[in-house]
């Protein structure tokens, strides 16, 4: 009878041959040593097998699927080579810290978990960022809090709306963060489940596929859940980044309306939000599993939270009039509650002369310029804030790092 490993480390790529070797030395650089690798590739025009096949290692296994897929079914036919007793997602571009699998390892033996998730700093590759070369993990404490979420799925709701700013959140449900598939592991079977209700592994294929997934896994299939409040998993944001890119016009055209049908709650939706993803994504699987929304969805949040991204963006240089124009069209259009909340807000005498500083062709460039000559400095991202390669920082955190740079009751 053949061995199967504790984790299986699942990772679907396409073209990405020379991000690939980062996210593989993570892997094979890993503490705990009972896993596979699993490299799917999506019909890749490189030489993203000659890659992999390069490191020799046994532990590795490639896949090349027969067709071109999707992404979410691209990911789904990764999962199914998966044989280990729990799943991990890894994505090509991004890295483990060394000692990611050891400590999930450690959180499902001492509490038996369904589901385990850690923090996810995300590391700028980029001179357009402030933070190029560095970690954005300010605070973290290293410590484990588990959640119990069986029979308990309009509380997992509520929550995830509430990430979206679109309510507020359950008293009895506070973890310090969420699974965004990347950044968790899975016990294997949730998938199986997964795919028997619903007909798929990703059901819907979209930008927010790990909110949709997360949502819907979190309600209908776990049991018991933890999150693990060390930054553990490094997001790398670079040009080729789906939903980080530093290109405006990707975002726009990623953060825009959503282009499903959500019945009565289309006309809410603004021309640019950063919480549009996450919102649709919420509605999705509401629909999907037949879950009804009992509580107060608060549209002005929504607004408001939309507004901030707006203003963060033409912060930064980038021509936002157009969205700025379409955001207030779609709050007059809206309840006269919600028009009462938000544009008193938006359209005070302050607002109003900070929106015109901020779209002022003159004035633009003066904001944009003080903004880079005036770098936010975190006090909290000591020893995160050196200019290191993402394999650098993949080898930092350590335990003995972690260990050194907590910060006690504060966390990320």
């Amino acid at each position: 009878m053949v061995r199967k490993p504790f984790f299986s480390v699942v990772m679907p790529t396409r073209n990405r041959a020379s991000l690939l070797p980062t996210a593989i030395r993570s892997v094979l650089g890993q503490t705990f040593e009972d896993f596979e690798l699993i490299v799917s590739d999506n019909q890749s025009d490189d030489n993203t097998r000659e890659v992999v096949e390069s490191f020799q290692d046994p532990r590795i296994k490639y896949f090349r699927t027969s067709d071109f897929l999707t992404i979410n079914n691209s990911w789904a036919s990764a999962v199914g080579h998966a044989t280990g007793e729990y799943v991990a997602f890894l994505c090509d571009d991004d890295a483990y810290g060394k000692v990611y699998l050891e400590a999930f390892k450690t959180e499902i033996d001492s509490s038996n978990l369904d589901l385990a998730a850690c923090g996810m700093p995300q590391y700028y590759e980029h001179p357009h960022y402030e933070s190029a070369y560095k970690l954005t993990a300010p605070r973290f404490t290293n410590a484990a809090q588990t959640i119990d979420c069986f029979g308990r799925e309009e509380t997992v709701f509520r929550y995830m709306f509430a990430k979206g700013g679109l309510t507020t959140f359950p008293d009895d449900f506070d973890p310090v963060g969420l699974p965004y598939l990347s950044n968790g592991v899975y016990r294997r079977e949730i998938f199986l489940e997964l795919k028997q209700r619903l007909g798929s592994v990703f059901p819907r294929d979209l930008a927010s596929t790990d909110v949709y997934s997360s949502t819907i896994i979190l309600s209908q299939f776990t049991k018991r859940y933890a999150y693990i409040d060390k930054p553990l998993y490094i997001q790398r944001v670079s040009d080729v980044s789906l939903t980080r890119s530093p290109d405006i016009e990707k975002q726009k055209k990623t953060y825009g309306r959503p282009s499903h049908d959500l019945g009565r709650f289309n006309s809410y939706f603004v021309d640019f939000s950063y919480s549009n993803l996450w919102v649709e994504a919420c509605l999705l699987a509401a629909a999907d599993t037949g879950f009804e929304i009992d509580f107060e969805l608060n549209w002005a949040k929504y607004y408001l939270k939309a507004y901030d991204s707006l203003m963060y963006l033409q912060d930064r240089g980038f021509d936002m009039r157009a969205e700025i124009a379409s955001f207030f069209g779609t709050v007059e259009r809206q309840s006269k509650s919600i028009r009462d909340e938000v544009l008193p807000v938006v359209n005070s005498p302050r607002a109003r002369l900070s929106r015109f500083l901020r779209t002022s062709k003159a004035a633009r460039p003066l904001l944009k310029m003080r903004q880079r000559a005036e770098p936010q400095v975190d006090e909290g991202m000591v020893g995160l804030n050196d200019e290191l390669t993402i394999d650098e920082y993949a080898a930092r955190l350590d335990d003995e790092f972690l260990e050194k740079y907590a910060r006690q009751g504060v966390t990320i």
